[in-house]
C-alpha cells in the first residue's frame, strides 16, 4: 500500500530502510501502549516510531536483517544503522562481530551523506 511508501516521514524524522525487523509487531504493540499510532502495518514505521520514542537505544530492541537511515531535520543529523546479521549463501544467518552505526552533521557533509544513504 501507498501507506508504507519510502521515504517516510513522522514529525521531524525521515526513514529510509531496507531488510527485515523480524519482531515489529510486539514492538509496535508496546508504541501502542504508550501512545503511539499507527497508518502501515509495517516495519518501517516502527523503526521511525521506536526511535522517536527511545532515540538510538531503539536498535536494541530490534531483531532482523536491516539497515536504515534516519533523517533528524531538527538536529540536523543522519543516523545510519545496520544489523549484524545478513544472510549466508544458503540462506543461514551469519553474525559479524559488530553492528555498524554512524551519525553525520549534514551542514558539514551534504554530499558525503546523500552517497552513504544511496548506497
Amino acid at each position: 500500500s501507498s501507506l508504507g511508501s519510502q521515504p517516510m516521514s513522522y514529525k521531524d524524522l525521515t526513514i529510509i530502510h531496507n531488510g527485515e525487523v523480524y519482531n515489529f509487531s510486539e514492538i509496535k504493540d508496546e508504541l501502542v501502549k504508550i501512545g503511539y499510532d499507527f497508518v502501515s502495518h509495517t516495519d518501517t514505521e516502527v523503526i521511525l516510531k521506536s526511535f522517536d520514542a527511545w532515540g538510538v537505544k531503539c536498535v536494541d530492541r530490534f531483531r532482523g536483517m536491516f539497515a536504515f537511515a534516519i533523517y533528524d531535520k531538527e538536529k540536523d543529523i543522519v543516523f545510519i544503522k545496520g544489523s549484524s546479521e545478513v544472510k549466508g549463501t544458503y540462506g543461514k544467518p551469519q553474525t559479524f562481530p559488530k553492528t555498524w552505526e554512524m551519525q553525520i552533521k549534514i551542514k558539514n557533509y551534504p554530499f558525503l551523506i546523500l552517497t552513504k544513504i544511496l548506497l
